[in-house]
C-alpha cells in the first residue's frame, strides 16, 4: 500500500481551510496561506516528507520559517482528526500516521538558523508590517505595543515591563517616555502618536500601573510582564510574517532607522541610554564615509 495513503489526500483548498481555521491573526494567516499556496503550485504533496524537505531546501530562510509554520498547523488538525477516530482496531493505523505527521512537521529544516549571531533589522516599513500584524485584541494590542516600545522607543525587555502609565509626559506638546535604564540613569524617548493613543486605550480598558500586561488563560490581564514573555511575543510575531527576530533586533532597528532619519551617533547614544558611543557603533555596523565624516567632526568639536 502506498504510505501516503495513512494521510488522507487534501487539495490545495483543503490545506487552506485548516489555515483558516487556526485561529490566526490576519497577518500571520496571509503569511501561511501564501506559503500554502506556492507549495502546491510547485508541484509539492505535503504529505511526502522527502518532497517536502527538497522543496524545503530550495527557499529563502524566511520562506522556510513561514512553510515550516503553515505545516505545524496542518499536521496539528490532521492530527486532530485522527484522535477522535481512534479505537483500538486501528490503533497501529493511527500510531503509523503520527509518525508521519510527526515526519512532515520536521521535513522543511529551520534548525541553522536558530543560534544565529548575525544581527537583524527592520526597516520603517517591515516595523509597521509587524506592528499592524497584531490583532485587534487585547493581547493583540498588548503585543503591537510591546513592539512600539522596542522597536520604535529603543527600550531594553527590562525597560519595556517596567514602562508605566505616569511615564509619558509631554515635551513642546509631543509625547514622551521617561525611562529608568541601567545604573538608575534616567532619558526621555519621543513616543510616537499612534504608539501613545495605543498605550492611553490600554489604560482605559485595562488600567493598572504599567502599559505591558500579562494575560491568563481566561484573557484575564494583570499588570508586570517577563523579559521570557517579551522574547517569545516578538518571536511569533516575527515568525508569522517570515522573519527571524529577538528583542535586541527591535532596538537595532530603532538606532539604525534613526540614523537614517539623519540623528548623529551621541544622539542615538544618549536614546538608547548607552554608556559609550564604541557600544552604540556596534548596533550600527560600519560607518558609511559620509557619517564616518559627520561623527569625526562632532567629536571634534566637543
Amino acid at each position: 500500500m502506498n504510505e501516503l495513503v495513512i494521510i488522507p489526500q487534501q487539495g490545495g483548498a483543503d490545506i487552506l481551510d485548516a489555515i483558516d481555521q487556526a485561529g490566526l491573526a490576519d497577518g500571520s494567516r496571509a503569511v501561511y496561506r501564501t506559503a500554502i499556496q506556492k507549495m502546491t503550485a510547485a508541484g509539492v504533496d505535503w504529505r511526502d516528507a522527502q518532497q517536502l524537505r527538497r522543496y524545503g531546501q530550495r527557499l529563502k530562510p524566511h520562506e522556510k520559517i513561514a512553510l515550516r509554520s503553515a505545516l505545524k498547523h496542518v499536521t496539528e488538525q490532521q492530527l486532530w482528526l485522527l484522535n477522535t477516530s481512534a479505537h483500538p482496531e486501528n490503533e497501529a493505523f493511527t500510531a503509523a500516521a503520527e509518525r508521519r505527521l510527526k515526519a512532515i512537521r520536521e521535513a522543511v529544516k529551520t534548525s541553522a538558523l536558530k543560534g544565529t549571531k548575525t544581527h537583524s533589522w527592520l526597516s520603517v516599513q517591515e516595523l509597521e508590517s509587524l506592528i499592524l500584524s497584531c490583532p485587534d485584541t487585547p493581547k493583540g494590542r498588548r503585543d503591537a505595543m510591546a513592539i512600539w516600545l522596542m522597536g520604535d522607543c529603543g527600550l531594553r525587555r527590562a525597560e519595556a515591563s517596567a514602562a508605566r502609565f505616569e511615564d509619558i509626559q509631554f515635551q513642546n506638546g509631543l509625547p514622551v517616555l521617561g525611562v529608568v535604564g541601567k545604573g538608575a540613569k534616567e532619558r526621555a524617548v519621543p513616543l510616537h502618536r499612534n504608539a501613545h493613543a495605543l498605550a492611553m486605550r490600554i489604560q482605559r480598558e485595562l488600567g493598572g500601573e504599567y502599559i505591558l500586561k500579562r494575560f491568563d488563560r481566561h484573557g484575564n490581564a494583570f499588570d508586570g510582564i517577563t523579559d521570557r514573555a517579551l522574547t517569545d511575543i516578538v518571536t511569533e510575531r516575527g515568525t508569522a510574517l517570515g522573519l527571524q527576530l529577538a528583542p535586541h533586533d527591535l532596538r537595532r532597528t530603532f538606532a539604525q532607522n534613526r540614523r537614517k532619519a539623519g540623528l548623529d551617533l551621541e544622539q542615538i547614544r544618549v536614546l538608547l541610554g548607552h554608556e559609550t558611543l564604541e557600544t552604540t557603533r556596534r548596533y550600527l555596523g560600519p560607518l558609511e564615509a559620509s557619517t564616518a565624516a559627520r561623527e569625526f567632526i562632532f567629536r571634534a568639536a566637543n
